[in-house]
């Protein structure tokens, strides 16, 4: 199996850059590196796993390890809790909290909605994940190759039909 952990770790530079929060250190701050994660990392993996084996779960309004209030993302795979950045939490999580929150377009979407793709029945992936599947495959992880090419591709089609940059 692949190593996650080293996946993301070389590729820090890919997630996005934390918000400003008043209730939220920035996640440098912490000293986790899975701080402020949860969310990008559990959308890679329920596209990476395919959608009719994961949901995608919010526990709300839970303790972080600095004591402050904040959200938690983890994934259900095939019924049972999937949670990479559990690490970031010094105590065990009540996983009973947790609400289906699965939400974002079935469509890619590029300059404020002025350009979309074709319908899909499901969710698509972030355009997040699209760039952690491209690191991915460039770096000949062969783990569901398939799975993550499949919708890089899709991606790279909407992208050409409307003559749009990667950027």
């Amino acid at each position: 199996m692949t190593d996650f952990d080293k996946f993301f770790r070389e590729n820090l530079n890919l997630f996005p850059k934390p918000r400003k929060s008043r209730h939220i250190k920035h996640p440098i701050e912490t000293g986790c590196f899975y701080a402020g994660k949860c969310f990008h990392i559990s959308k890679f993996f329920q596209f990476y796993f395919g959608q009719n084996n994961t949901r995608l779960m919010m526990i709300p309004d839970i303790l972080n390890s600095l004591g402050q209030r904040s959200t938690h993302w983890f994934i259900l795979l095939n019924g049972k809790v999937f949670d990479f950045t559990k690490s970031q939490f010094n105590y065990d999580l009540d996983y009973s909290l947790a609400k289906n929150k699965e939400f974002g377009r079935p469509y890619f979407i590029k300059n404020h909605g002025k350009f979309k793709s074709k319908k899909y029945k499901k969710v698509v992936p972030t355009i997040n994940t699209i760039n952690f599947f491209k690191k991915a495959l460039d770096s000949k992880i062969e783990d569901r190759y398939d799975q993550m090419a499949y919708w890089v591709n899709e991606y790279n089609d909407f992208l050409k039909e409307n003559n749009l940059n990667d950027s």
